[in-house]
C-alpha cells in the first residue's frame, strides 16, 4: 500500500473504527465488573441475612431450653421433696 493510494478519510475511518472497538471493549469490561460487584454484594447481603436469622433462631431456642431446664429442675425438686415427705411419713410409725 502506498500512501498515495490512501486518503485521509479512509485513515480517519479506520482510526474511528479502532477507537470505537476499544471503547466497546472497555465499556463491556466495566459493565461485567459492575455486574460481578453487584452479584457479590447480593451474596454478602444474603449471607448477612441468613446469619441474622440463624442468630435469632438460636436465641429463641436458647430461651426455650432455659425454660425447659427450670421446669425440669422444679419438677425434680418437687419430686425430691415429695419423696422425703413420704419417707418421713413412713418412718413416723416406727419411731413412735
Amino acid at each position: 500500500m502506498n500512501l498515495n493510494d490512501l486518503d485521509c478519510s479512509q485513515i480517519m475511518d479506520r482510526i474511528n473504527d479502532t477507537a470505537n472497538e476499544m471503547q466497546d471493549r472497555v465499556a463491556s469490561k466495566i459493565i461485567s465488573e459492575q455486574e460481578y460487584k453487584g452479584q457479590l454484594e447480593n451474596c454478602i447481603f444474603e449471607t448477612r441475612d441468613a446469619l441474622r436469622k440463624m442468630q435469632e433462631d438460636s436465641e429463641k431456642e436458647s430461651k426455650i431450653n432455659k425454660r425447659r431446664y427450670w421446669i425440669n429442675f422444679f419438677i425434680a425438686l418437687i419430686a425430691a421433696i415429695a419423696a422425703v415427705i413420704s419417707a418421713v411419713v413412713c418412718l413416723i410409725p416406727f419411731v413412735s
